[in-house]
């Protein structure tokens, strides 16, 4: 077998080994707050989230059964799954170098891996699909299209504004394309999802999904009670709710902590391609952008793994669009190489070694014994590419 289809295989197969067992860390079925999402529609008006349910209506005729949606979370769980390893492959793949290599292992062992099992069910799937679908089309070219699917997913949840739409805009931009036609189809969708909150009667709307969750018998009171209201609260009366506690809980089991390392290794990765300080400031931004969210949502660990998954986004953008690299770039490659590599070994040991706080009190499946013990193919491998000296960007191509 050649070299190049030989190690494109062992790197495929160890980006698969660590997400599989990081995302044992945390499987688990979905909870009753995403599964009463799948319940609401349009029928109870232009609502902000329905989109999704209002799939799940037109599939079952309306009467959509608990075993019915877990199988369905489970589905969508395995399509976000598979968005989230195909950028990572994709990553690994597009930097010809073993630093994107590594930098995709990293990202395979990161808290973004184990939050993403702990919310199977959750709409955050969906945006992950929908959104790496999105940056797939602006890196070939086809902004407009990535535009529609993004402008859709702020119909399946408003978070894509910040979590996934600067990163296809980051996509468009280095593909040369047009930013404020890229932008407007997601602003025109949240302006009229916001508009519809204005103009229906929250009295009128939260009575009907009060209605609709009534005679669902397995879903949580808690939930059923409210959901309604959660979902028809204005957006600034939401921000005015989030205010209240905003940096305790942002700051809670000191989530920053555990997210910090691995952003910083996408952005060291992707530094010397990046050509220019704006476009570094645009990479920044693309990682900083989704933290808005603390605004109006309440759980914090699973807020800051936003920033990991934008963060793969856009090293997967600058590896896919980064010049061909010139002879002196070649020689700052092999002298910044090992420092580099044994940095991505010290920051994959770290997401081994953090407990990463889960929700629902919720715990880590895996001790950190076990956690080691599993990840030893990916920490012998990762070892021998940190400590093998680079020969150069040339070489490397030529390996993968």
């Amino acid at each position: 077998m050649p070299v190049l289809p030989r190690q494109r295989l062992l790197t495929t197969l160890l980006v698969l080994w660590a997400f599989a067992f990081t995302s044992w860390r945390a499987l688990r079925g979905p909870n009753d707050f995403a599964l009463a999402h799948w319940l609401l529609d349009y029928r109870l008006g232009f609502i902000k989230r329905g989109l999704l349910g209002s799939f799940t209506s037109a599939a079952t005729a309306g009467r959509p059964t608990e075993s019915g949606l877990v199988i369905a979370s489970f589905v969508l769980f395995m399509i976000s799954s598979a968005a989230l390893l195909y950028a990572l492959l994709q990553l690994a793949a597009r930097g010809r170098s073993a630093g994107a290599t590594l930098l995709a292992l990293v990202l395979a062992g990161s808290p973004l891996v184990v939050m993403h099992a702990h919310l199977v069910g959750y709409l955050d799937g969906v945006v992950i699909a929908m959104t790496v679908g999105a940056v797939a089309l602006a890196l070939r070219g086809r902004t407009a299209a990535g535009a529609v699917i993004m402008a859709v997913s702020v119909l399946v949840h408003e978070t894509t504004l910040v979590v996934g739409l600067p990163a296809f805009l980051f996509a468009a931009h280095r593909r040369g394309g047009n930013l404020r036609r890229a932008l407007a189809p997601s602003l025109g969708v949240f302006a009229l999802v916001a508009a519809a909150q204005a103009l229906q009667s929250a009295t009128v709307v939260r009575e009907a999904i009060t209605l609709r969750l009534a005679p669902v018998p397995w879903l949580d009171a808690v939930i059923r009670e409210s959901l309604p209201v959660w979902l028809t609260d204005s957006f600034l009366e939401n921000l005015r709710q989030c205010a209240d506690g905003l940096w305790s809980r942002a700051l809670w089991a000191v989530a920053p902590v555990l997210v910090a390392p691995t952003a910083l290794a996408a952005f060291g990765q992707a530094w010397p391609a990046l050509g220019s300080r704006r476009d570094a400031a645009f990479f920044a931004a693309v990682c900083a952008v989704p933290q808005v969210t603390h605004l109006f949502a309440w759980d914090g660990p699973r807020l800051w793994t936003w920033s990991l998954f934008a963060a793969l986004l856009a090293a997967w953008v600058v590896a896919a669009t980064a010049a061909a690299p010139v002879r002196g770039d070649e020689a700052a490659a092999s002298r910044w190489g090992r420092p580099l590599g044994l940095a991505f070994l010290a920051v994959l040991l770290l997401n081994l070694w953090f407990t990463i706080p889960l929700m629902d009190g919720q715990f880590d499946h895996l001790a950190r014994s076990q956690r080691l013990l599993l990840h030893l193919p990916v920490l012998a491998y990762a070892s021998f590419r940190a400590w093998r000296r680079p020969s150069g960007a040339v070489a490397e191509i030529r390996v993968f």
